[in-house]
C-alpha cells in the first residue's frame, strides 16, 4: 500500500500545480481601513531581526500562528507540541478563526497591520496571497526554508517569481458516494453524466437527497464551476484571468458551457433541495448522516467525514459535466507564510522548517488525509488510494490561482449561485456579471 501511495504522490507532484478549494477557493480578502506598511525585502528583515527585543528576553520566545482551519485544531496542537519539544526556547500561541474566510482575512490583516499576533499564518494562492504581498505583509523566504518541498508545487506560493508562501497539501474536487446506500438501493457507480442522473433519481425515489453541496456560501460554488472549467479547458489555467484582462468575456462558448451546465444540473435534479439555502457544513452533515447519497466537495473533507461518522462507507468519483466528461484533478493547496514585520524571525523560520519537514508533514497529512507536497513523506492511508483512483495523472492548475483581483472571484461565484437558484436566463445573467467585470478593468 505504501508503495502505491508513494508512487501516486510522485506522479501527482510532477509539474506546476495550483490551489483550490479545502480547501484555495474562497471569498475576497477583507480590506482594512488603515494603509498597509511598505514591503520589507527578506534581507532587510533578516538583518533587522538580529537582536529583537522579543527574543532578547530570558524566557521563551512566544510565536503567534494564525489559521482558519478549525477542523485541524487537534492535529495542529499535536504538531505544535512536537515542535516545542524540539525547540524548548519557543512557545507557539495558535489562533484559529472561524471557517468564514472573509472573517479570517479581516482578523489576519488586522494582526499584520498592528505588527502583533501573526508571526506565521496560513493563506491561499492566487489573488489572496498577492494582495497580502502587495500590502507588504509577507516575508520573502530563502531557499533553505523550502528545501524539502517538491519543486513543481512552489509556483503557487510565488508572486513575481519570489517565494512568499509554501503550499502544504495537494487537493482534488470529487463527488463522494455512500457505498452502502448505493448497494442497498441498487445504484451503479456513475461513469458519466447520464448515469449520474439515474443515481440521483433513484436516490430521490427512495426518500434520500441526491448530491449535497452548500451553495448557501458563495465560495462553495468554486468547487463546481472550477471543476467544470478544468473539464472543458484542461489546458487553459488562465480561464478566469482572461476575464479580468479582457482577453475573454463570459459570453464566450467556454463560460456559457460551464454556467449553462450549472443550470441544467439543477433542472435535472441532481442536487439536494434548498441548494442555495444550505451552508457548507450542513451539506457535509447531510451526507455524513446518511440523508444524502452523494456529496460534492474536496479531499480535505475526508477526515471530517470519518470523524462525523466512523461507520460511514464511501467512495469517490469525478465531477461530471453534462457532456459526460469528468477529468480527475489534483492541485496544491493552502500556503504557510511568515509576516514581513515579525520581530521573531529566527523562531518563525524554525517553525516553518518543522512543518515542512518529513516528520511534520507526516503528522499533518496522516491526520487530515491529504497528499503531501513534501518530499520523503510516507503515508499509508486507505482513503488516499480511493482518491488516487479519481485524481488525474496530470496535475491541473486551478483557474483561480492566476486571478489578480479577488473581486472577480466574487462576481463569478455570484453568477454560479444565481444559476443554481434555477429559473434564470443564462444570457441575461451573464450580461449582468460581465458588466460588473467590465467595471473592474
Amino acid at each position: 500500500m505504501k508503495k502505491i501511495v508513494c508512487l501516486l504522490l510522485a506522479v501527482m507532484l510532477v509539474g506546476t500545480l495550483a490551489a483550490c478549494g479545502d480547501s484555495g477557493n474562497v471569498p475576497a480578502v477583507a480590506e482594512t481601513e488603515a494603509a498597509a506598511p511598505a514591503a520589507a525585502p527578506a534581507a532587510e528583515a533578516a538583518e533587522g531581526e538580529a537582536a529583537p527585543a522579543a527574543e532578547a528576553t530570558s524566557g521563551p520566545v512566544e510565536l503567534s500562528y494564525v489559521t482558519w482551519r478549525t477542523e485541524d485544531i487537534d492535529v495542529l496542537n499535536e504538531m505544535i507540541a512536537a515542535f516545542e519539544d524540539e525547540n524548548p526556547g519557543i512557545k507557539v500561541n495558535m489562533e484559529v478563526t472561524s471557517n468564514d474566510l472573509t472573517e479570517y482575512y479581516a482578523v489576519l490583516k488586522a494582526r499584520l497591520l498592528s505588527g502583533e499576533g501573526a508571526d506565521v499564518f496560513m493563506d491561499h494562492p492566487g489573488p489572496y496571497l498577492k494582495e497580502l504581498v502587495d500590502a507588504g505583509y509577507c516575508y520573502e523566504m530563502e531557499p533553505e526554508l523550502y528545501a524539502n518541498v517538491t519543486p513543481g508545487v512552489l509556483g503557487v506560493g510565488q508572486v513575481d517569481g519570489k517565494q512568499y508562501g509554501l503550499p502544504e497539501t495537494c487537493n482534488t474536487f470529487v463527488t463522494f458516494y455512500n457505498t452502502a446506500l448505493f448497494e442497498e438501493l441498487g445504484i451503479d457507480v456513475p461513469t458519466d453524466y447520464e448515469s449520474l442522473k439515474v443515481a440521483a433519481q433513484k436516490s430521490k425515489d427512495a426518500g434520500y437527497q441526491p448530491i449535497a453541496i452548500g451553495f448557501g456560501e458563495a465560495w462553495v460554488a468554486d468547487i463546481l464551476y472550477e471543476a467544470l472549467l478544468c473539464d472543458y479547458a484542461p489546458e487553459n489555467p488562465n480561464a478566469l484571468h482572461d476575464l479580468e484582462t479582457g482577453d475573454a468575456v463570459l459570453a464566450d462558448d467556454l463560460y456559457k458551457k460551464v454556467f449553462g451546465d450549472v443550470a441544467k444540473m439543477v433542472d435535472d435534479g441532481i442536487f439536494q433541495e434548498n441548494l442555495t439555502g444550505t451552508n457548507y457544513e450542513s451539506g457535509i452533515s447531510l451526507f455524513a448522516s446518511g440523508k444524502a447519497t452523494m456529496l460534492m466537495d474536496g479531499n480535505w473533507t475526508v477526515a471530517t467525514l470519518m470523524d462525523m461518522n466512523p461507520d460511514l462507507q464511501f467512495g469517490a468519483m469525478p465531477i461530471f459535466n453534462t457532456a459526460g466528461q469528468g477529468q480527475g484533478i489534483s492541485a496544491a493547496g493552502q500556503n504557510m507564510s511568515i509576516a514581513a514585520n515579525t520581530t521573531k524571525l529566527d523562531a518563525a523560520k524554525k517553525f516553518v522548517e518543522f512543518f515542512y519537514s518529513p516528520e511534520g508533514e507526516a503528522i499533518y497529512c496522516n491526520a487530515t488525509v491529504q497528499p503531501s507536497t513534501v518530499q520523503g513523506v510516507t503515508l499509508d492511508i486507505p482513503a488516499l488510494q480511493m482518491l488516487s483512483d479519481v485524481m488525474g495523472p496530470k496535475p491541473a492548475d486551478w483557474p483561480d490561482t492566476y486571478v489578480e483581483n479577488s473581486e472577480l472571484m466574487g462576481i463569478v461565484e455570484d453568477l454560479c449561485v444565481r444559476m443554481a437558484e434555477g429559473g434564470k436566463n443564462l444570457d441575461e445573467e451573464i450580461a449582468k456579471s460581465q458588466t460588473e467585470i467590465d467595471a473592474l478593468q
